[in-house]
């Protein structure tokens, strides 16, 4: 019997025959089907992928090339020799922070310094007299004169003495909230606030404005 091509073949089957090797097939049909659309999805993922990966290191790229060719901030006046060998070294942030503190201490020692009075004759000064600590209301000390008030506060002006009985009074155990050095200038504790300890002087007379301390004090009699 001579070879016979697929369309002699189907001319020699009934059709029955061609029904029933139709249904003997069919499985393996839908099997080619199934993985040729099984390779085509995860060829489809696999172009997804490569594509997002793509996408993310161009985006990287972009940003770090926008990120170095941002101008530093240059470094301020005020700063000290470690602040200006650190400047290029901090984030936008770090040094928006240490800018802000600065601006902020200097505008409380700008109130301060507008609320202070020369002399019991200056304008605004306020005749001698007693204050206390709004904390501690049973102590009393002696005030030379009060400035301009404070937020609803008075502000003593004190000796040197006041000063120390003050901080004497005030101390807790080991604990003191300042001292008074040598040279007259005072040394405020602070662990907890942001800026640190910090200084206060005396003014021409050797006087103190603690109105510099930010403490809420009232008068008394």
């Amino acid at each position: 019997m001579g070879d016979y091509d697929e369309d002699e073949l189907d001319q020699h089957l009934t059709e029955h025959e061609i029904d029933a090797e139709f249904e003997r097939t069919q499985s393996i049909g839908n099997a080619i089907n199934a993985l040729y659309r099984a390779e085509q999805i995860m060829a489809d993922a696999v172009a997804a992928e490569r594509r997002d990966r793509m996408i993310a290191e161009v985006l990287d790229q972009i940003s770090e090339e926008s990120t170095m060719s941002q101008p530093i901030p240059p470094v301020p006046e005020w700063a000290s020799d470690t602040l200006r060998r650190l400047w290029p070294t901090l984030t936008d942030d770090d040094r928006a922070a240490l800018i802000g503190d600065h601006d902020n201490a200097v505008l409380r020692e700008t109130a301060a310094q507008l609320r202070h009075t020369d002399s019991a004759d200056s304008l605004g000064a306020q005749p001698a007299g007693m204050f206390t600590i709004d904390s501690n209301p049973h102590l009393k000390w002696h005030a030379e004169r009060f400035e301009e008030p404070w937020n609803g506060w008075v502000t003593p002006v004190v000796t040197r003495e006041t000063l120390e009985n003050l901080f004497a009074d005030l101390a807790d155990g080991d604990y003191s909230p300042g001292a008074v050095q040598e040279d007259g200038c005072v040394l405020v504790y602070m662990p907890d606030y942001d800026d640190g300890d910090y200084y206060i002087e005396p003014d021409a007379d050797g006087l103190y404005h603690l109105v510099e301390l930010g403490w809420t004090f009232d008068k008394c009699d």
